[in-house]
């Protein structure tokens, strides 16, 4: 109805691919100090398998819903979903490890890295090659699903859910 305009929908892309930028790093050093040194390769794996899993399971069960009972309850209920996994982040006690300082602000660091990286052709290539996708497709991707659901093929909500789930089986 003309209500949202395309660049509030890529103001928000961005705020989402930020806000992962900056919160995946955090999961990462979280899931080490969880695990430690010697089991993390296992904890990596077993997180990347239940992600992918829930990438092609959550869009097929999220369409489902919306096709039986509308938007607004299938919100309500992937809100309520992640109230278990809340209660059992806010449970898990992780011994403190006392990280020395390079003395060096992270500011500085994350500057330095990326004139590094833009000094060295090599490492600049392939960190294009790996952030250029996601940037422009990915997102964008998910983000038209709706309209290309609705205006193109004519699936409605399931529909939708399983083409969102296709992108989960890669």
């Amino acid at each position: 109805a003309g209500l949202i305009k395309v660049w509030e929908i890529a103001a928000l892309l961005l705020v989402h691919g930020l806000s992962g930028a900056l919160s995946g790093p955090s999961r990462q050093v979280f899931v080490h100090d969880m695990v430690g040194r010697e089991r993390l390769m296992s904890a990596v794996s077993l997180n990347n398998s239940l992600f992918q899993c829930m990438q092609f399971v959550g869009p097929a069960i999220a369409g489902m819903l919306i096709a039986a009972v509308g938007p607004g309850p299938t919100y309500l209920i992937n809100c309520l979903a992640f109230i278990p996994a809340m209660i059992s982040l806010a449970l898990i006690r992780v011994e403190k490890k006392h990280r020395e300082s390079s003395g060096v602000s992270a500011w500085r660091s994350f500057r330095e890295g990326l004139a590094h990286v833009r000094n060295n052709p090599v490492l600049l290539g392939l960190l294009a090659l790996a952030t250029l996708p996601s940037l422009l497709a990915a997102e964008s991707i998910t983000a038209m699903m709706p309209i290309f659901a609705t205006e193109v093929l004519g699936v409605g909500a399931q529909g939708m859910g399983f083409l969102l789930s296709a992108n989960g089986l890669g």
